[in-house]
């Protein structure tokens, strides 16, 4: 009994964010590395509000899965017996977008990485984030949130009557609002995804 009201309140304090309030250091296990230019929209005004916020409904990115999987199995049974949709077009101005986005955000999130590379140790490197309120966490947050919009590639999939795999899509979504609930990016790791 006493085990589970532990484990209880453990797991309580992640979700309200209390085992994290008490840790203040200097610096915090960020990295200091502040980019020369920013545009006006690539910063986090509120870290603690929005990590909190993830980490309180990270549960829903399971939800969204379920939901878009049942969707996803309708449109196929309804597809079953008509024929493939050609969407050629749409598909090169949604390819693009992504790819645009992609590289923008590598780029944006890249120089703290460089930085990092070049100025801190390894250990630094792999388990520091990035600093919560500049331009990399701002990056890091739209990825995150930019795994829910790609569920469109597998609509894609889906309506051009392709083979799908879920397992893929989902991982990657789970994976990137976890990450992001502990810290607004973990930089090695972060950039690689």
């Amino acid at each position: 009994m006493i085990a589970s009201e532990v484990l209880h309140d453990f797991w309580s304090s992640l979700n309200d964010f209390s085992l994290y309030k008490t840790n203040h250091t200097d610096h915090g296990i960020h990295s200091n590395y502040r980019y020369s230019f920013a545009l006006p929209f690539e910063r986090v005004d509120e870290p603690v509000l929005i990590t909190k916020f993830l980490q309180q409904n990270w549960a829903h990115t399971i939800t969204i899965s379920v939901i878009y999987f049942a969707i996803i199995k309708l449109i196929q049974s309804y597809l079953e017996h008509k024929k493939a949709f050609d969407l050629r077009l749409p598909l090169i101005f949604w390819n693009a977008f992504l790819a645009l986005f992609s590289i923008f955000g590598f780029i944006r999130f890249g120089e703290d990485l460089f930085y990092s590379l070049q100025h801190r140790t390894p250990y630094e490197w792999i388990c520091y984030s990035c600093h919560p309120n500049d331009v990399a966490a701002f990056w890091s947050l739209l990825f995150a949130i930019s795994k829910i919009f790609e569920l469109g590639d597998t609509l894609f999939i889906v309506l051009r009557k392709n083979r799908l795999y879920f397992c893929i899509t989902t991982i990657m979504r789970l994976f990137s609002f976890t990450q992001f609930t502990q810290e607004p990016s973990i930089q090695l790791p972060g950039e690689l995804s």
